[in-house]
């Protein structure tokens, strides 16, 4: 009777952990994805500065269109995703950022590539581009900081460790 008791405890002890590791693992699929698709831009953003760095106006092109493609892509993954119990904010603020960045990149790096095309390029040129840049960071700033809160609070709420 002890062993059936212990066998039955131990079962349902069992269930409990394997629905919170099944509710877990759901949470983490959904956060890996979310960062996947956060790298997925920051690789884009490292390849155009490269670009530029470079000053090859073939490639910045290349470079700037490969930065808009991955970005939609990015935006309508999200938004197709099955959003993962809790993760209703953690996704706004997801979206919030990769719009900000293809407005961003559609507006702000639009320009600079603009002024990298121009015939001579200045100081005043250069000043212009690095002022755009300032302007980008510090909007940028704002979406981040929500971005990382809405994550941290996901990730805690479901004992992902951040790293």
């Amino acid at each position: 009777m002890v062993r059936t008791a212990i066998a039955i405890l131990f079962g349902i002890i069992s269930n409990q952990a394997m629905t919170q590791t099944s509710k877990n693992s759901l949470a983490i699929e959904y956060d890996l994805f979310i960062q996947h698709q956060s790298e997925q831009i920051d690789n884009e953003v490292a390849n155009f500065n490269n670009a530029i760095a470079l000053f090859d106006g073939d490639s910045i092109l290349k470079a700037y269109d490969n930065l808009l493609n991955v970005t939609e892509t990015v935006i309508a993954a999200t938004e197709k995703k099955q959003v993962a119990k809790g993760a209703e904010k953690y996704r706004e603020a997801s979206l919030n950022l990769f719009r900000f960045y293809l407005r961003t990149f559609e507006t702000d790096y639009h320009k600079a590539v603009a002024i990298m095309y121009r015939e001579t390029i200045g100081d005043a040129d250069i000043n212009e581009m690095e002022k755009i840049f300032d302007i980008v960071e510090l909007k940028e700033s704002l979406f981040l900081d929500t971005y990382y809160r809405e994550m941290d609070t996901f990730c805690v709420a479901n004992g992902i460790d951040l790293e």
